[in-house]
């Protein structure tokens, strides 16, 4: 696997570093389509972002709503036992002040049944405020975060982008040494990109020797040394 993974690599590189110089026309045509392609990028990019933040505020006042509707369950689940309470006290029982009758397992007064009542109508405003205000910032974060990610983080993509391709691509040369990785068995070398060992052809050029710093060539009957980064011999050519 990783050595088909290598060969995938060398093929990219080496594809990319074997085309020729194009005509001045040629280039200008070919930066004009790549600047295109990066624009209907950059257009696919917003457009991505737009429905992401859709979809997470949505989500995240569904997720507020939801919270509310639970509090709005609690609100009828607690406050009606206790109205009942207050009212089968007042009413049924006939019980005045603070004086308690047992009725069943609890022990209701219309002193403490309404005192109780409004302590959880308060605690459950007080939480449905606090659900409220932490949507409303949430909300605001996602909106400057939306808008951070437009107006900053998409622009300078697409500035980057657009300088890569206005950028001047150097000329394309023969026999550039970028690395040696020396071994007793098998070493190798990596020469414009590409990956040979001793006895390999590269641009009619064969890699007779290579050594810890150095590489040993030969096209035809002219034989030479060259270093790493050292500016490649005519015979390249």
């Amino acid at each position: 696997m990783q050595k088909k993974s290598l060969t995938v690599w060398m093929f990219i590189v080496v594809t990319i570093l074997s085309v020729g110089v194009d005509t001045a026309a040629g280039k200008k045509q070919s930066q004009q389509e790549q600047l295109q392609e990066t624009e209907k990028y950059i257009s696919w990019q917003r457009q991505k972002i737009e429905d992401s933040y859709i979809g997470r505020s949505i989500d995240l006042r569904l997720r507020a709503e939801g919270e509310i509707r639970l509090l709005e369950v609690a609100d009828k689940a607690i406050y009606r036992p206790l109205d009942v309470q207050a009212e089968v006290a007042e009413t049924v029982l006939q019980i005045n002040g603070s004086e308690t009758v047992p009725y069943g397992r609890f022990e209701i007064t219309t002193a403490t049944s309404p005192k109780r009542f409004a302590v959880a109508q308060s605690r459950i405003a007080e939480v449905k405020n606090d659900i409220l205000a932490k949507y409303e910032w949430e909300a605001v974060t996602l909106e400057k975060l939306k808008r951070y990610a437009l107006t900053v983080g998409l622009i300078e993509l697409e500035k980057r982008l657009k300088e890569n391709v206005l950028a001047a691509k150097p000329e394309p040369t023969h026999g550039v040494i970028t690395g040696i990785v020396y071994a007793e068995e098998k070493p190798s070398a990596i020469i414009d990109g590409q990956i040979v060992h001793e006895g390999e052809t590269i641009h009619n050029v064969t890699v007779a020797k290579i050594h810890r710093d150095k590489i040993e060539f030969q096209k035809n009957d002219k034989r030479w040394k060259q270093k790493v980064r050292e500016t490649p011999e005519a015979f390249w050519q």
